[in-house]
């Protein structure tokens, strides 16, 4: 029984890319938020604070002193109540990482802890999801809330996947196998990364792959990859152990890019030209994408393109898919003119996630003939130029 099946796949893909940080921001803003300030009162101002602490009320307690008591306090709150615990890979450094993020930043906050709790609050949510955002995008562009525009990490600490993706790992009968990826110039080499798993892909082999700390490639497979380079495969092990391992990274974990081919990968593909490049992709996606392959039969050639000739018709060609542009989130199409002035022949071949039916507007899918095609049949009208011209929508 196969257990690593293309549902499963677009499952894993579609979790881990649904990663935790999401949520954990909307939990994590909602328990600082819920934090009531009359339990932060005490920490408002210098004597009240020494009571509560039961401080020496001689020794001096500076504003900074003040507000790294109030971290601390927040702290120890958010970490009684346990509620972000499901989302963290790591609980303690989680803790010590969110500490340093809120203390070093008290030069940011320092206007709103004298203003008031609410400010503050306010502005360590903001320093949160910045520090979040930041790491995920690694945009240096981008307004930035601290002085020094330096991460403290926190994002490694938290799940970098779904909520549910350990538990729609299979387990029976599938193997974990492991292969250390080559550094070139000290850089990962993402493109053996990519090319090894998009081997087994293209070999009708289900496969789920990962990277940790770019360096080591995951591979999960009901059968042991095909080694042609008789020294790139290693199994180790079982789903279980790699569940571990998972929960316990001990660096970054992310998608192998080989599953993070886009609509947009096979438009520039087609744009560039490379049509070999597109059918590969194309049978990468359609591993974990549900495509749906259409030739279309124009049934308007005599009224829309008689009389129309050389640059005229030329326009005309060219212009074509400007009257579907809505439609190219979710299609790529070609439409191939054939024939000559006066006896145009419009044929068009259709790449879309959902049924044309259901994407078009009724009066623009009556004006052709439909029927469902092939992949290999899409690539090569894809390949296809016209006699007159063609156009591709994208």
């Amino acid at each position: 029984m196969t257990i690593m099946q293309s549902d499963t796949i677009k499952n894993l893909i579609k979790s881990f890319k649904n990663s935790c940080v999401s949520l954990f921001l909307k939990t994590s803003s909602g328990l600082i938020r819920s934090i009531d300030n009359k339990m932060l009162q005490p920490y408002s101002n210098s004597k009240l604070l020494k009571r509560h602490l039961a401080l020496d009320p001689k020794s001096p307690l500076s504003d900074q002193e003040r507000y790294n008591y109030l971290v601390q306090f927040v702290i120890k709150f958010l970490t009684e109540t346990g509620k972000l615990d499901g989302y963290l890979l790591d609980h303690d450094t989680f803790y010590q990482k969110l500490e340093t993020l809120l203390t070093k930043n008290y030069p940011v906050v320092e206007s709103d802890f004298k203003k008031s709790m609410n400010s503050v609050k306010s502005r360590w949510i903001d320093l949160i999801k910045n520090e979040l955002t930041e790491e995920q995008t690694g945009d240096d562009d981008q307004d930035a809330v601290t002085e020094t525009n330096e991460t403290v990490g926190l994002i490694h600490t938290i799940k970098p996947y779904g909520d549910d993706f350990l538990s729609l790992l299979p387990v029976q009968q599938s193997e974990v196998y492991y292969w250390h990826v080559p550094m070139v110039d000290h850089i990962a080499d993402h493109q053996t990364m990519i090319d090894l798993v998009k081997g087994q892909i293209l070999k009708d082999k289900f496969v789920f792959s990962l990277l940790i700390s770019d360096t080591e490639l995951y591979v999960m497979t009901e059968k042991q990859p095909d080694d042609e380079q008789n020294n790139c495969w290693t199994t180790g092990e079982r789903v279980n152990d790699f569940i571990s391992r998972l929960s316990h990274p001990n660096g970054t974990i992310s998608l192998n890019p080989v599953h993070q081919i886009s609509l947009d990968t096979l438009k520039r593909n087609l744009m560039n030209g490379d049509l070999q490049s597109f059918s590969e992709n194309l049978s990468l996606m359609s591993v974990y994408t549900n495509f749906y392959f259409s030739r279309g039969m124009y049934l308007r050639n005599e009224t829309d393109f008689d009389g129309y000739d050389g640059d005229l018709l030329g326009n005309v060609v060219k212009s074509f898919p400007t009257g579907f542009e809505e439609l190219a989130k979710r299609c790529i199409a070609n439409f191939v003119f054939n024939g000559q002035t006066g006896k145009v022949k419009l044929v068009s071949y259709w790449l879309s996630t959902e049924p044309m039916e259901k994407i078009m507007d009724k009066f623009d899918y009556d004006q052709f003939t439909w029927e469902p095609i092939t992949q290999p049949e899409l690539v090569k009208g894809f390949s296809i130029s016209g006699e007159i011209g063609h156009s591709i929508l994208h």
